[in-house]
């Protein structure tokens, strides 16, 4: 079951004029797909009938699917930081709108990316529900606390892992390469 008025709401939004039950039915499958879709990348349930940056990734994912021009991995890396943003925001605790607040999560997280990439030698996958996003996490919840310095004590086994088994990971590839030959 779709959130009251979103069918309408996104008939609006895509001009569509058509008032037909087979209409509906496409849309309300497009909408479902992009809730799911959405859904899955930030790894909860997210709220689509209020303004926010949810309900416009869902409204530009309907969009595009509507227009048969949906890719979904561009899809996942366009919105690949919106998504950490809610993520992130959920997992602090974070339930009201602020866009200064939000502008200011952008930053803690792209400094985060930064740290952990440099911390394991490689770019990490912050989507999957894994270590590196975990520590992302933690990451800003430390950022936010104002103890930035404890982290890396508190957190020193994990990132040493991390970069451990970045470093198995390439050796790995670099054995496979060479058997090739």
């Amino acid at each position: 079951m779709l959130p009251e008025g979103l069918l309408d709401d996104i008939k609006t939004y895509l001009n569509v004029d058509v008032d037909s039950d087979e209409e509906d039915t496409m849309l309300t499958g497009i909408i479902k797909g992009g809730i799911e879709f959405i859904d899955g990348l930030s790894g909860m349930k997210l709220t689509y009938s209020e303004t926010g940056r949810p309900r416009d990734m869902l409204f530009d994912y309907c969009e595009q699917a509507y227009i048969a021009e949906l890719d979904e991995d561009e899809f996942k890396a366009k919105y690949a930081d919106e998504i950490l943003l809610v993520a992130v925001k959920n997992y602090l605790d974070i339930t009201w709108h602020d866009p200064t607040g939000d502008n200011k999560l952008f930053g803690i997280i792209a400094r985060g990316k930064k740290y952990l990439n440099k911390a394991a030698g490689a770019e990490l996958d912050y989507l999957a529900e894994d270590k590196p996003r975990e520590l992302l996490f933690d990451y800003c919840r430390y950022v936010r606390s104002n103890a930035l310095d404890e982290f890396q004590n508190n957190y020193l086994p994990e990132l040493l892992t991390l970069q451990i088994s970045q470093e198995v990971k390439d050796y790995a590839a670099t054995e496979d390469s060479e058997s090739d030959v």
